[in-house]
């Protein structure tokens, strides 16, 4: 970047660069008028940087909202810098009581008259490009659309939503509805749009409890919920294994130690592995990637391996005679497959836990094991 220096010496000027000199005669001299043409002329032939009325506009608008946010609904406004900006200029924290409360509003605002005066028979038409949606339906908080007027002394908002948006030669537009003005009632408004505040102080305790249970017993037991069951949902088993593997001496001590019970069909008198929607949940629990060959208990009394493999395979019961049931396996071949999915599931959940190689052989051989040991006409 060139920089023109004048210099003053006695009575004369230099204009560096030109290597010109001027003498002095008056403040008002065309001598110094002359300097100053050729110094606009010099300025002019290189440019600079231009701060467009559409950029002051932007910005005048923006900080009119961090005041309104931050005066009157007494919340934070924070400003995403320029270079971060892919569809919404800023984020609005919410304070209850002095307290943040964590809910999150992103906010794009548009300022200016021409997109003011843009009406609809219902309000302001906002026009937007096809690369926000996916942003703003993606995006884990509400998106408020908002357009001031020229002046900032009248503003529209809109919670954007892609089902009330239409689509345009360019793109898509939303009505900003005229009853949404910003003013006083604002704050009570957006409130409903974040939702209320829950205080999950109950919720924390609760969770701490059950893992200082977790913490202090040799073995665990979930109950698999019969609507779970059902529905094929494998959440609360999700959440179990994520408390048995919250940290490494919990994760370390927690393998081959779970039992799982399923609840709701105690007056049934089949067997589990023989109730069709039992059979497909575990099934499908294989498939979704439940690394069972870790975490699954595995004595012959609490039958948590043979469950396993009884409701993937397909059985026969032969007899039940003084309270024992003979259970054949009539597909074979289902059992490679069966350790197969198994042991990806294993050594998937292994590389992502870090754990030790010498565990991670352990627990396959533990399978492996109880597959050679038992004999497929097998009495439980």
């Amino acid at each position: 970047m060139f920089v023109y220096y004048v210099v003053i010496f006695f009575d004369w000027i230099t204009i560096k660069k030109s290597g010109k000199a001027y003498k002095i005669i008056n403040q008002n001299s065309l001598v110094i008028n002359m300097m100053l043409a050729e110094i606009e002329n010099y300025m002019n032939g290189y440019g600079y940087p231009k701060y467009k009325k559409s950029q002051k506009t932007g910005k005048i608008g923006e900080s009119y909202i961090n005041i309104f946010v931050h005066q009157q609904l007494e919340w934070i406004y924070r400003s995403v810098p320029q270079e971060s900006d892919f569809g919404i200029d800023g984020y609005i924290d919410i304070i209850k009581n002095e307290f943040v409360t964590g809910q999150t509003i992103g906010i794009q605002i548009k300022c200016g008259d021409s997109y003011y005066n843009k009406r609809t028979d219902g309000g302001i038409r906002y026009d937007g490009e096809n690369k926000h949606l996916n942003f703003y339906i993606n995006s884990p908080f509400p998106i408020i659309l908002l357009v001031l007027n020229g002046d900032c002394t009248e503003g529209r908002w809109v919670e954007f939503k892609y089902n009330i948006t239409s689509q345009s030669e360019k793109g898509w537009w939303i009505e900003i509805p005229d009853k949404n003005a910003l003013n006083q009632e604002t704050k009570e408004k957006w409130e409903l749009v974040v939702g209320p505040v829950s205080d999950n102080s109950e919720k924390i305790n609760s969770s701490w409890q059950i893992n200082k249970l977790i913490d202090e017993s040799e073995f665990g037991i979930y109950k698999v919920p019969k609507n779970d069951v059902l529905k094929c949902n494998f959440q609360g088993l999700i959440d179990v294994i994520e408390r048995l593997s919250r940290n490494r001496k919990s994760l370390l001590k927690s393998r081959g130690t779970l039992e799982v019970l399923i609840d709701g069909y105690d007056e049934d008198p089949r067997e589990v592995y023989e109730i069709p929607e039992i059979r497909r949940w575990y099934k499908e629990s294989i498939k979704s990637g439940i690394p069972w060959f870790y975490f699954i208990g595995s004595s012959l009394e609490k039958m948590g391996l043979k469950v396993l493999l009884f409701c993937y395979c397909e059985i026969k019961i032969e007899s039940e005679k003084a309270g024992i049931t003979k259970v054949k396996i009539t597909s074979l071949e289902m059992i490679p497959e069966w350790l197969a999915h198994n042991f990806e599931n294993l050594n998937r959940f292994a590389d992502e836990k870090d754990i030790p190689e010498e565990i991670n052989k352990e627990m396959s051989d533990r399978a492996s094991s109880f597959v050679k040991t038992s004999v497929f006409q097998i009495e439980g």
